[in-house]
């Protein structure tokens, strides 16, 4: 009877030994997928931050190329109605016919400044 007892007890400690090692088997494979599941992840949101980063810095850029345009187009256009002004003044003639710029000219480089400034399209400023 006590040899039984001796064998039962050596089989049930190598089988809690084996269920231990099998429990710490399964914990070291969750924790080791859990670890590379989460530095996917990140790997994942470091991507989309950068392209987030890019896209936008993209955006500035062309919004600033375009403000840019804008200004040069402006500063054009006032250069071109200030001489017109000037040599029709030098010309002692009144009439506004002989200027090529005028206002709805540099108010149309003044809406294009204002959307790109506070991204509006539909503000109308003759109001």
């Amino acid at each position: 009877l006590t040899l039984s007892i001796h064998a039962w007890a050596k089989v049930a400690r190598e089988l809690a030994a084996r269920e231990t090692r099998y429990l710490l088997q399964v914990n070291d494979f969750q924790r080791k997928h859990k670890r590379q599941a989460h530095l996917l992840l990140i790997q994942a949101w470091h991507r989309e931050a950068k392209a987030s980063a890019d896209a936008t810095r993209t955006a500035r850029l062309r919004k600033v190329f375009a403000c840019w345009r804008l200004a040069s187009q402006e500063q054009r256009l006032l250069q071109k109605y200030l001489q017109e002004c000037a040599t029709i003044s030098f010309q002692g003639s009144q009439s506004p016919k002989e200027v090529s710029v005028g206002p709805a000219d540099l108010e149309r480089i003044y809406r294009e400044m204002a959307d790109y400034r506070w991204n509006v399209d539909a503000w109308d400023l003759s109001d």
